[in-house]
């Protein structure tokens, strides 16, 4: 209804017969507010705790985790149980490395 009535009134702005002849921009003011909020965005950033805190849990701790998984204490001694001869060559899990790497 409202997405309506707002369509109406710019219809009614930007094609008005009076307005044709010098090009009317249409003036709107949440795209207005918006556009003010991302070129002044970095103007009224304050750093704090929090917000340190949300880039490193969006940044840090993905890449963190990774590393952790990939290369963590698990595959260090898998590494070295391969290492040492405890893990056979025809091991499943072997298998799926060697396959994976080719």
């Amino acid at each position: 209804m409202i997405r309506t009535a707002l369509k109406h009134e710019f219809i009614q702005k930007r094609y008005a017969p009076k307005s044709f002849e010098h090009a009317p921009v249409v003036f709107d003011a949440a795209l207005q507010r918006w556009t003010a909020l991302q070129f002044t965005k970095s103007e009224f950033f304050v750093p704090s705790l929090r917000n340190f805190a949300k880039y490193s849990m969006l940044v840090f701790a993905p890449i963190a985790a990774f590393r952790y998984a990939a290369f963590g204490p698990t595959k260090k001694q898998w590494l070295k149980d391969i290492r040492e001869g405890r893990v056979p060559l025809e091991h499943v899990d072997r298998r799926r490395v060697y396959a994976l790497w080719m």
